[in-house]
């Protein structure tokens, strides 16, 4: 074979490969873009959806504050570091105790199934509204809710 057979298969495969590195390039911005665009949208939504759960297993609340308990004892408003429990307090209008909320999770079949339970010191009952996402059918929403009294 001749060099000159050789420059053109040469000059193909390079102009495939930058063809490729663009398009790859263009994707991964759009891609991170979307993701950084509506981070803070879908971040309020959670926070939103959260609040509304807190509120259906703890009726009659106004106002919810955020705790983590860990090894080093219980603190508010912080990041939960691995083997901490987070959960929530929920006051009345008058900004009394209403009771305390706290998420459960394990492993589903597709996806992590969460359960927030609601303990109400008042009646001394509990609540839980289950969300799961194991299955296409089921969404994210509270699916299932019912008083347990002690």
């Amino acid at each position: 074979m001749s060099s000159d057979a050789l420059t053109p298969q040469i000059s193909s495969s390079m102009a495939m490969v930058r063809t490729l590195g663009i398009v790859s390039a263009v994707c991964g911005l759009i891609i991170v873009g979307a993701y950084e665009g509506t981070y803070s949208a879908v971040a309020a939504n959670k926070k939103l959806a959260l609040e509304r759960a807190v509120f259906k297993v703890l009726p009659g609340s106004k106002s919810i504050t955020e705790f983590v308990a860990g090894p080093n004892g219980v603190a508010e408003g912080v990041e939960a570091p691995a083997g901490s429990v987070k959960f929530y307090a929920a006051y009345d209008a008058e900004g009394r105790l209403n009771g305390v909320a706290a998420e459960a999770a394990a492993r589903g079949y597709a996806d992590v199934v969460r359960i927030l339970y609601g303990y109400s010191p008042n009646c001394q009952c509990r609540r839980r509204a289950s969300a799961t996402r194991s299955s296409p059918t089921r969404t994210s929403s509270p699916t299932s809710r019912r008083w347990t009294c002690v």
